[in-house]
């Protein structure tokens, strides 16, 4: 109970010292046990709101996940199954409910950390793991996890020695049978290039900044491309709100962002000097929230909806996660440096 006391005496300064243009409702904090690495993630569901974070609760390092309702009182238990992982060496990535069903993202290490490792996918249909090479000469693993009604897209990438890898998405259909598998390029880039999707029913949207690919959701086939900015590559997020697309990376030192309407042309771009991007949000009022972290300090920026950047506040260690619904803004990351509790806020934008 002292532990809880002191962390909560030590966040509420955080709260007031940082204040975003949000009315605060709740806030939850949980002490972890990470050890091989996952970020807090959130998750919405009509009212209920899931948070995975990987915690003391065990000690295999997996993404469990814990549900509040819409006033913050936490549900008992972990839903559904206790976590989000495939074995004892986990990194879990990403996780996604719909219809009362768990889809969860993971990085599996059954061989040897680092020399081999795959991705799972966890889904109502059991497990689903790629081929692996048992020598040491394959490394899978994967970025972002999307999930429509009808098929399940991840984002991965699949290194077959030291330099050399490629970057893909996977599509399966929902029972975890593969429908497409698109390379989208072999380089000796950086893993983090390819770390984002959308799904516009019949396109998905995949962000390798400063590069945006267009594939045929049934196919897999690449319609086109979209350079955004002109620079170097970028690691961000791209959302399609159901009429146009909001977009953000962090390359060149710079926070970059813009918006391209329905037929993927640009409609305004612009740059600051600012955080890197782990996800992004739209409020109600067509404002464009980017969380992440600049140094060692997690930040929120809200941007208008004609791009204007309208502020950033600090906000305790890190932002790995951002999601608007039902009128409220969640966040979610890291309270301390330490990286040993996560914090999860919800409230309303303020106009």
């Amino acid at each position: 109970m002292r532990y809880h006391q002191f962390l909560i005496a030590a966040l509420l300064p955080l709260y007031a010292n940082a204040q975003p243009p949000v009315t605060l409702e709740w806030s939850a904090i949980q002490p972890i046990n990470d050890v091989y690495g996952g970020v807090p993630r959130i998750g919405i569901l009509d009212d209920t709101t899931f948070w995975m974070v990987v915690d003391g609760y065990d000690y295999t390092n997996q993404g469990n996940i814990r549900r509040y309702l819409s006033d913050g009182t936490r549900l008992e238990g972990l839903y559904p199954y206790g976590s989000v992982g495939c074995g004892s060496l986990n990194r879990p990535i990403d996780f996604t409910v719909r219809n009362d069903s768990l889809w969860g993202l993971s990085f599996y290490n059954p061989f040897g950390w680092p020399e081999e490792g795959l991705y799972c996918l966890q889904s109502p249909g059991g497990e689903y793991l790629p081929e692996s090479d048992q020598n040491g000469d394959l490394w899978d693993g994967a970025y972002d996890l999307l999930v429509s009604n009808s098929a399940c897209y991840m984002s991965t990438w699949r290194a077959f020695a030291q330099g050399e890898v490629d970057n893909r998405v996977v599509a399966l259909d929902l029972s975890n049978n593969v429908m497409w598998e698109t390379v989208m390029d072999s380089s000796q880039s950086s893993y983090a290039i390819r770390r984002t999707l959308a799904d516009r029913g019949d396109t998905v949207v995949v962000a390798a900044f400063p590069e945006v690919y267009w594939l045929d959701a049934g196919t897999g086939a690449v319609l086109g491309s979209t350079t955004v900015y002109s620079g170097g590559e970028g690691a961000g997020q791209v959302l399609w709100n159901g009429t146009e697309f909001l977009w953000a990376a962090y390359a060149d030192d710079l926070l970059r962002f813009g918006k391209l309407d329905a037929q993927a042309v640009p409609v305004w771009s612009n740059s600051v000097a600012g955080s890197t991007v782990k996800a992004i949000a739209q409020d109600a009022q067509g404002r464009l929230w980017i969380g992440g972290s600049t140094g060692s300090v997690g930040s929120l920026t809200r941007i208008s909806s004609s791009g204007i950047v309208e502020g950033t506040w600090p906000q305790n260690h890190s932002v790995t996660d951002l999601l608007f619904q039902n009128g409220r803004l969640f966040w979610t990351g890291y309270l301390l440096g330490d990286e040993r509790t996560a914090y999860l806020i919800a409230g309303t934008p303020q106009p």
